[in-house]
């Protein structure tokens, strides 16, 4: 076994990782990934706890925090190196695919305080990018200072978002099916976490699809005709790539998991994620109706001769 050299490797690839090429990054992350899964089912649960600590440890090390740095109208260059904070972004997303990967192929032998550092690591970084991906204000000023000028839209951080909170969710989900014993505080510490993010990418996919709907009725009723000529405005342009990218992880991660949950785990779930999902029938997708309707088919069905009473939604005065 090579277990027992796990510390001191680690120890050696976090210099690689932390690298400001983007190429020995590359290297160091792609040599980690490989030996936790060479030796991942030999791992002691101290040994998985020193590798999930190093996970959580490079996310933050690695976030790309300098692009929240300040930026006004006055500011000439850009207040940080280009290329370190493109490498940190570039190592958010390797570190994602690290975790994915993982836990796909040796979830059985991870203990479960390992698991949850993973979750802490990837949420941790969609919430950040998240929360970048919001400022178009400060997102125009860094293009306008050169970073990432050559590309035709504003630099962000949204497959960062979406790949980070895509794991996320297939982490969580996989906790629910998990036949091993779990501490009850874990359990339901993964079970309420799912439950929010589900609601929170429910109801932002219902709010995002709503206004996209509305700016393309607008555009067809010619409410915009001042504008005619003109290009779209950036924020325009913006919530139409949120809303692209959303609707696969709506349709192919948060839907179609919960269609295939465990009806006693998902009846637990039924209740809170009824009025989310209900908001989503009348979308422009048909993509995301379709995948609706299966859950209500494969899900709620199963609930009509049980307890189950959808909630009461109080109607605004």
């Amino acid at each position: 076994s090579l277990s027992f050299l796990l510390p001191d490797v680690l120890t050696m690839l976090q210099s690689c990782m932390h690298h400001s090429s983007e190429a020995v990054a590359r290297i160091g992350i792609e040599a980690f990934k490989q030996l936790v899964l060479l030796v991942g089912n030999r791992c002691s649960e101290d040994m998985w706890r020193r590798i999930g600590q190093t996970v959580l440890k490079l996310f933050n090390e690695s976030m790309p925090v300098e692009l929240n740095s300040r930026v006004d109208a006055s500011s000439k260059v850009l207040p940080f190196q280009a290329s370190k904070v493109v490498t940190q972004c570039v190592v958010q997303l390797l570190l994602i695919d690290v975790v994915r990967e993982v836990v796909n192929q040796r979830f059985q032998h991870i203990p479960l305080p390992a698991v949850k550092l993973f979750l802490d690591a990837l949420q941790r970084s969609f919430e950040f990018a998240a929360k970048f991906n919001q400022q178009i204000e400060l997102r125009r000023s860094l293009k306008r200072l050169g970073f990432m000028a050559e590309m035709t839209h504003l630099p962000g951080l949204l497959k960062q978002e979406r790949e980070g909170v895509s794991c996320y969710v297939e982490v969580l989900v996989q906790l629910q099916k998990d036949v091993r014993e779990q501490n009850e505080s874990l359990k339901q510490e993964s079970a309420s976490r799912l439950i929010q993010i589900c609601t929170r990418l429910l109801e932002t996919c219902a709010t995002k699809e709503a206004l996209l709907a509305r700016l393309e009725e607008n555009r067809s009723s010619g409410q915009s005709q001042q504008q005619a000529g003109q290009a779209d405005s950036l924020e325009d342009v913006e919530l139409e790539r949120e809303v692209l990218g959303l609707r696969p992880i709506i349709c192919n991660v948060v839907l179609k998991n919960l269609g295939e949950l465990p009806a006693p785990r998902f009846k637990g779930f039924a209740q809170q994620l009824f009025p989310a999902l209900s908001d989503l029938i009348v979308v422009e997708a048909m993509d995301i109706r379709v995948a609706v309707r299966s859950v209500f088919k494969q899900q709620y069905a199963c609930l009509l001769d049980s307890a189950f009473v959808p909630p009461s939604r109080q109607e605004p005065s």
